[in-house]
């Protein structure tokens, strides 16, 4: 980005980052706004047909300029892509995608939580059978009180050593075969609950951030027909 007067360079970096931070890039966990900037030297020659904002056609020019990075999610590429060539003067906005390679730190599969009161582990398996009304529970033996609880609907085997780690007492998922059971090691209580169970509700979830998100502009459907194609037989 050149520098004009420094207060014109100034209000040019501050414009464009305004307008990709409003399209959506910029955020880094709860910080938002978030940018590099590097000073560095530019050089260009316009050439036919151009309208350079600085320098003349067919000049060479030398110019001191600012390199901005910012980070950006995948599905915002193109709003953002949109809102830097709307926002910079140049005919020719000079712009690289680096792909990374970083884990989301907001975002992962599964939650850990805390119970407001701690359970029996008899107890906690009760109230699974009755939330997510489900016949039946399989588990593995632990005898200390349920507080911490991990969660990973679908299968979530994957996820049984983040969930020791994460110090939990419980950890409900679904799918788990039977050499994956010895993956709790007694350090907690491994609950599969089924892989539907532990997704049946997503469809309440999505009605409710859709319904927040648009309002009553259209309505949102729940389709009733049943999917699991496990049958139980208690």
């Amino acid at each position: 980005m050149p520098h004009r007067p420094e207060d014109q360079q100034a209000n040019l970096a501050g414009t464009v980052l305004a307008a990709l931070f409003a399209a959506g890039a910029g955020h880094v966990g709860q910080y938002s706004d978030c940018s590099y900037q590097m000073a560095g030297t530019g050089t260009f020659t316009p050439g036919a047909g151009t309208q350079p904002v600085i320098g003349s056609r067919y000049q060479h020019a030398s110019i001191p300029e600012l390199r901005v990075e910012v980070l950006l999610p995948l599905h915002r590429q193109a709003a953002v892509l949109r809102a830097l060539r709307e926002a910079h003067p140049y005919e020719e906005v000079a712009y690289e995608l680096i792909k990374l390679e970083n884990t989301h730190q907001e975002v992962g599969a599964g939650l850990v939580g805390e119970l407001a009161t701690g359970m029996a582990p008899k107890a906690f398996r009760a109230m699974l059978k009755e939330q997510l009304r489900v016949p039946l529970v399989r588990f593995t033996s632990y005898e200390q009180e349920i507080k911490t609880v991990a969660i990973c609907g679908g299968a979530g085997a994957f996820l049984i050593g983040a969930a020791r780690a994460a110090n939990a007492d419980a950890y409900v998922t679904g799918d788990v075969k039977y050499h994956e059971f010895f993956g709790a090691e007694g350090q907690l209580m491994l609950c599969d609950v089924g892989h539907f169970e532990s997704e049946q509700f997503t469809g309440e979830v999505f009605r409710d951030l859709l319904t927040a998100g648009f309002g009553r502009t259209f309505a949102v459907l729940i389709a009733e027909t049943p999917t699991n194609p496990v049958q139980y037989d208690c």
